[in-house]
């Protein structure tokens, strides 16, 4: 509903605006210029003719909390990660954290855009699209491998080149992902579409379990209905087992001597098999 508009002399004015209020130069002013007369009111009271900015005097952020911007603040400070991976990294510390207002908190803070470090710009190379991804998969090994550490010997590569691809596929959060894991992403799809695996993703994890299991997972199941009449059906989670069950018996066999070795085995060592008897 638009609102409605007194008549006077000098022309047209609000109606919250009472007569003694209006000064006929003031409307002729407004109406030369197509002002509101309030506009007119407004700057008539200013001493400078340049625009006063609209916003809070001291911006911050509406969603997170001083310590909150803190954290995020010093955390790309810290790490130097560009803005998606701050995002992924970030959100189990802050669930409200969104990308626009973590954009925003690193433009307040002038850390919008990352340092340019001398000679890591290279000429891109042109690739077919079908090599796209695994090109780019390659430089992404070597950028965190060789082009970063020196290695004494073949056996420290290895070792580094293991943990890296560990923590890529169990822990880095992918923007291409929609910010899932790969392992995640592998899940989701077995559950959506599980006529296009030959085995259950879910336990191909390496070595023992590192993270917490709340429930059963649909390889306990199968293992329990294909072994079970042979007394090998597989347990239930508990509030000690598969932790801190597990991580007792890793390290009780690390003190003999016994070291896990979730990828190339270098005896004496320990190692995993699944199933296991429960």
């Amino acid at each position: 509903m638009r609102r409605q508009k007194k008549f006077y002399a000098w022309g047209y004015a609000d109606e919250d605006l009472s007569p003694d209020e209006i000064k006929p130069w003031e409307a002729e002013i407004a109406q030369r210029y197509g002002l509101n007369r309030k506009t007119v009111m407004k700057w008539r009271k200013r001493a400078f003719v340049t625009d006063a900015p609209m916003g809070p005097k001291e911006p911050r952020s509406t969603t997170l909390s001083p310590e909150q911007e803190a954290i995020a603040v010093a955390f790309r400070r810290h790490t130097l990660l560009p803005l998606d991976d701050c995002l992924y990294a970030l959100q189990a510390t802050i669930p409200t954290l969104t990308r626009s207002s973590l954009h925003r908190l690193f433009q307040r803070h002038t850390i919008a855009r990352l340092p340019e470090i001398e000679g890591e710009k290279t000429a891109k190379k042109r690739f077919k699209p079908t090599a796209i991804q695994v090109e780019r998969m390659n430089r992404t090994l070597k950028e965190a491998t060789v082009r970063a550490f020196h290695y004494e010997n073949k056996e420290q590569l290895q070792v580094h080149l293991a943990a890296f691809l560990n923590a890529y596929n169990f822990a880095k959060r992918l923007k291409t992902l929609h910010g899932l894991t790969p392992y995640e992403a592998v899940c989701n799809a077995w559950t959506e579409t599980p006529h296009r695996f030959r085995l259950p993703p879910d336990h191909l994890t390496a070595g023992l379990n590192t993270y917490p299991i709340t429930k059963r997972r649909r390889a306990d199941d199968a293992v329990s209905t294909a072994y079970g009449s042979r007394g090998a059906a597989t347990h239930s989670p508990g509030a000690n087992r598969p932790e801190p069950v597990s991580t007792h018996l890793r390290l009780a066999a690390e003190e003999l001597g016994f070291r896990l070795c979730p990828q190339q085995l270098v005896p004496p060592a320990l190692i995993e098999c699944y199933p296991h008897p429960a």
